[in-house]
């Protein structure tokens, strides 16, 4: 019924199953940066909700489905369970996780789901500043080392997902941008191409001290060069953002910031350019199109008050009409616009030039 009424084509899914997270990162709403995030009243999606949404996308052609949004999917009682009903349902399931509940107790239980990506984000390489970044009193080392282990489990061949371990830098960010008022990423996050080249380059001492990449190849490898080059490469799937293989299975990403919280300082653009794609669902049931939207600004739906198909509908309503340039919400605009008034001028330039 759902494939006869709807005819979008829908590159991810993600679904937050959880609020819970134990960490309070700085650059994430769950720590209630700015008061503007609202708490959520839910701890946990509800089971049959939950197996609802699955069903209804289960045609669907998707790059990835995941279970998380802003919390920590590991964090769910249930969490091996829901993964494994993704899996069966021949979906592209990609475990997203901060990686500090992963151990040898859960090794067997991920290859048993038969989940095939593990996404483990590692976010912020920068030992002085991990602290504050993640919001936490875990020493960087400690953390580092849950990381190692999980690595070296799938250099024994202990975990059969691949692995990609996620690393934020405002890889779009580019000096001409910021220079014409078109781009400036996330506050909290380093945009330093000298500052991030390091934190990788340690990260990387640290592999070679556990047998995890060769002296060798670090000498080789010139990672502000890399960096450069990935900026312009750089793709939306996980595919495409590799940006080293460690070793065969192990991968490392960058992944793109954004600010959550700077969108209303932004000088808004008349016309969204924007290709919205996504089925994403809160802890709450709010529905959007936008990944992004943390802020909950551009929800249509509800999964608690709206029927699956009604809500599939309405998401394809939405997307359509983002896609063409004429959104329905403000914020489409603002999350689109430029960071300074000389930046609205340019951006007015060229919008007159399209």
């Amino acid at each position: 019924i759902i494939k006869h009424y709807i005819h979008m084509k829908l590159s991810g899914v993600q679904i937050e199953i959880t609020s819970k997270c134990n960490f309070k990162c700085n650059f994430c709403p769950v720590s209630g940066q700015g008061d503007v995030f609202p708490m959520p009243s839910r701890k946990q999606i509800d089971d049959d909700k939950f197996h609802e949404i699955v069903d209804a996308v289960e045609d669907f052609n998707l790059n990835y489905f995941t279970l998380n949004f802003v919390g920590e999917p590991m964090a769910h009682p249930k969490i091996f369970e829901y993964m494994k009903y993704v899996v069966d349902k021949k979906l592209p399931l990609m475990l997203v996780t901060n990686g500090t509940l992963l151990n040898f107790d859960t090794f067997g239980k991920l290859n048993d789901s038969g989940v095939k990506r593990l996404k483990i984000s590692l976010q912020v390489a920068d030992k002085d500043s991990f602290q504050e970044s993640r919001g936490v009193k875990m020493e960087y080392e400690t953390y580092l080392n849950k990381i190692i282990n999980v690595l070296l489990a799938k250099k024994k061949g202990l975990i059969d997902s691949d692995i990609y371990i996620d690393l934020a830098f405002n890889n779009t960010y580019t000096p001409a941008r910021k220079l014409f008022g078109l781009t400036s990423g996330d506050q909290h996050i380093d945009n330093n191409i000298n500052h991030f080249s390091q934190d990788i380059k340690i990260l990387l001492e640290v592999m070679i001290e556990n047998n995890l990449f060769s002296l060798e190849r670090l000498e080789k490898f010139s990672i502000k060069k890399e960096i450069k080059k990935f900026q312009k490469t750089v793709g939306p799937r996980v595919e495409d953002r590799i940006f080293l293989q460690i070793i065969p299975g192990i991968n490392l990403s960058i992944k793109n910031f954004w600010d959550h919280f700077a969108h209303e300082n932004n000088h808004p653009v008349k016309k969204v350019n924007c290709k919205p794609d996504k089925l994403v669902v809160d802890i709450e049931g709010n529905v959007t199109a936008c990944n992004r939207d943390v802020l909950q600004n551009t929800v249509i739906a509800n999964i608690y008050t709206d029927n699956i198909l009604d809500t599939l509908k309405k998401l394809e309503h939405s997307i359509d009409k983002i896609s063409k340039g004429d959104s329905d919400f403000n914020y489409c605009r603002y999350c689109k616009g430029s960071t300074t008034k000389r930046g609205k001028v340019i951006r007015s330039l060229t919008d007159r030039f399209k």
